[in-house]
């Protein structure tokens, strides 16, 4: 499964790459120019549109949104609440496994 990564700030992005990593699921940090085919996809409010995938997961911003991500699939979007990493990486194994059983 392929993860794509734009997130800001940087140094949360490597982090991100370097904990969603695993030997089945290869993560790529968005460096400004378009990633390869992916299966999912997270992002921070200021790349929403910089990765496309079957799902893109949209970090909370720091305006004000109190913990509250969108998940956006083929059937629309949904606010989701993110309020720790380990919610992050329960919602991205969900989803890879869903696509996995399409």
């Amino acid at each position: 499964m392929r993860v794509g990564v734009a997130v800001d700030p940087p140094l949360l992005a490597d982090l991100l790459v370097r904990l969603l990593g695993t030997p089945e699921r290869r993560v790529q940090r968005y460096n400004g120019r378009g990633l390869a085919r992916l299966d999912l996809a997270v992002v921070s409010p200021a790349f929403e549109d910089a990765l496309f995938a079957p799902v893109v997961i949209r970090l909370p911003g720091d305006h004000g949104d109190s913990g509250v991500g969108i998940v956006t699939t083929v059937d629309g979007d949904d606010p989701v609440v993110i309020s720790d990493v380990d919610i992050l990486l329960s919602m991205i194994g969900r989803h890879l496994s869903s696509a996995i059983d399409r």
